[in-house]
C-alpha cells in the first residue's frame, strides 16, 4: 500500500498573548492520504499542536515528529460555521495515517488517546 505524504511544509507564527499556546498557519499544509484523498489545513488556520496534558509532556510533547500530523488533525476536528470538516472517526483515523507517514513508532497510543479524551462531533 502506497504510503501518504505532505506535499507542503509546515509555516506558522505564534499567536501573541497566548503563552506559545496556540499557532497559525502562514501557509496552507496540505496532506496526501494513502488511499489519495488530499486533506488541506487553510493559511490562517489555528492549531495548538498535540493537546498534551502538562504532567505527560515528557513522554508525549505537544510537538516533534507528530506536528504536522496533529496540525491536519486539528484542522479536521475544527468547525466552519459550526459544520465539522469531516466526522470524528475519519478524522482520527486520518491522524494516524499521518502520524505513520512522520515515521513516529508511537501512532496507535496517539491514535487511542484522541479516540478517547479527542473531540466528539456529529458523525463520530
Amino acid at each position: 500500500m502506497p504510503r501518504g505524504a505532505f506535499l507542503s511544509r509546515l509555516a506558522i507564527y505564534e499567536l501573541e498573548g497566548w503563552n506559545g499556546e496556540w499557532f497559525c498557519l502562514l501557509e496552507p499544509l496540505v496532506y496526501r492520504d494513502e488511499d489519495g484523498r488530499v486533506y488541506t489545513a487553510p493559511d490562517g488556520a489555528v492549531t495548538n499542536f498535540a493537546s498534551v496534558p502538562r504532567p505527560l509532556w515528557s513522554l508525549f510533547p505537544r510537538y516533534g515528529k507528530h506536528t504536522r500530523a496533529a496540525v491536519i488533525h486539528d484542522y479536521l476536528c475544527a468547525t466552519q460555521g459550526g459544520v465539522f470538516h469531516v466526522p470524528s472517526v475519519e478524522a482520527h483515523a486520518v491522524f494516524r495515517r499521518a502520524l505513520r507517514t512522520c515515521h513516529v513508532w508511537t501512532r496507535w497510543i496517539w491514535w487511542l488517546f484522541v479516540r478517547v479524551f479527542g473531540p466528539r462531533f456529529a458523525g463520530a
